[in-house]
């Protein structure tokens, strides 16, 4: 046997494994399936013909953020947690990610995004076509956006799959990172709906917000704020996009009452909103009209809608003591209006108010703050074997969390039970 098919079992704390100073625990407790247990994360080990990687990355970041990052190709061995065994994928597309990335400072570790499809045509990688590994830029505690895309997915979201891994680059250990399924693409729609609708990823942050103001009857001035995704054609703006835009803004209740039913999954995108109230994140629909992907289900016939980059929920800097569930949101209200959530959340009231009951019962402190403590207690051993993080101060953002779930909660359910907007 190879050195290379011993690797896995190296790194998962058999003899020998201190020989690479990680630090990585044992694999404890492992699952059937190799990409989500959190209790065995993955490994991936890529392997780039330059030394100096980093700058490589860096000397092709565009000066304009929101231009789209070419990449650099890498070989990549992934070790498999449930049964040790090694696969190698050659020609792995591999950059930077995150909009942050170019302002980092000293306590930003960039994040990177892994394409097995980039030189590869139609390749995928255990049903994905691409990888996320997310930096610090948004979560220097690493779990703020597992721990809100869990709670969309217990409410019934269709939310991304998170979990963590280990990633080396030319041999030298980099580090634990969150690991966050691609949420707009193909692959995401075969893993999760049926195939054959229309997807939207709204841009937000490189397009506007995508809060369904009614911006004229041009196709083309819609596509930078809601951008077809997983093969959807641009001519899907007017079918599929349009319709929605038109009810959203309709003048007259009635018919906001009747079109929106034909249009969207009501109490699916009221779910949405209520999660990013009760967390709170400022960041997706209903706050900054962004980071979210909406998809036209062939089975339903409607809209569904999901998140992606949660990694600013479960932030005390959201909480504002003069927000109400009518506002929608703690602190964008009164500078942010979103067109379509504002009708949806005054339209139908108390289903609104039902959900965010719903939300916090499963946000409430008695059995969430205990599961972020499990939670922290699982990867600490990778945190401080982890070069680039700082224990202590990632400690203090965990407390950080906690105290905002025990803050927030009462005032969230006695505003929802009163619903009085």
């Amino acid at each position: 046997m190879s050195g290379l098919l011993l690797l896995p079992l190296l790194t998962f704390g058999c003899d020998g494994f201190n020989g690479d100073d990680t630090g990585i625990p044992p694999n404890a407790h492992p699952a059937d399936d190799p990409l989500w247990d959190l209790d065995a994360p993955p490994t991936f080990r890529l392997t780039v013909d330059v030394d100096d990687w980093e700058q490589v990355l860096w000397d092709i970041v565009p000066t304009d953020e929101c231009v789209r990052r070419e990449y650099i190709e890498a070989s990549l061995t992934f070790i498999d947690p449930v049964d040790g065994g090694s696969e190698v994928y050659d020609q792995v597309g591999m950059r930077w990610r995150g909009h942050s990335a170019l302002n980092h400072d000293e306590y930003t570790r960039v994040g990177l995004k892994l394409a097995f499809d980039e030189y590869t045509t139609g390749r995928d990688f255990y049903g994905l076509d691409k990888v996320n590994l997310m930096g610090t830029e948004g979560d220097y505690s690493l779990m703020r956006e597992h721990l809100a895309l869990r709670v969309a997915r217990d409410v019934g979201i269709e939310a991304p799959r998170s979990t963590y891994a280990h990633l080396f680059v030319n041999d030298v250990y980099m580090g634990f990172y969150p690991m966050t399924e691609e949420s707009d693409d193909g692959c995401y729609i075969a893993n999760h709906f049926t195939e054959g609708g229309s997807m939207f990823k709204a841009e937000g942050y490189c397009g506007g917000r995508g809060d369904f103001e009614d911006d004229g009857d041009d196709p083309a001035d819609y596509l930078d704020t809601y951008e077809p995704k997983g093969g959807t054609p641009d001519e899907a703006i007017v079918t599929d996009l349009f319709p929605l835009i038109e009810c959203a803004n309709t003048a007259a209740a009635a018919d906001f009452e009747a079109c929106i039913p034909v249009l969207i999954d009501v109490e699916n995108w009221l779910t949405e909103i209520a999660v990013d109230v009760v967390l709170p994140d400022i960041d997706g629909f209903i706050g900054a009209g962004q980071n979210y992907v909406f998809y036209k289900d062939p089975d339903l016939g409607l809209f569904v809608i999901w998140p992606w980059d949660k990694d600013l929920a479960l932030a005390d800097s959201n909480l504002d003591s003069g927000w109400d569930l009518a506002g929608v949101h703690p602190t964008w209200a009164a500078d942010f209006r979103n067109v379509l959530g504002d009708r949806l959340v005054r339209t139908y009231k108390n289903e609104y108010c039902d959900l965010v009951e719903r939300v916090a019962e499963r946000y409430d402190p008695d059995t969430f703050v205990p599961e972020i403590d499990d939670h922290a207690v699982l990867v600490a051993p990778w945190i401080e074997a982890d070069p680039w993080m700082d224990a202590e101060r990632w400690g203090w953002i965990i407390d950080d969390i906690m105290d905002v779930v025990d803050l927030r909660h009462p005032e969230i359910v006695s505003r929802a039970a009163a619903c009085d907007f």
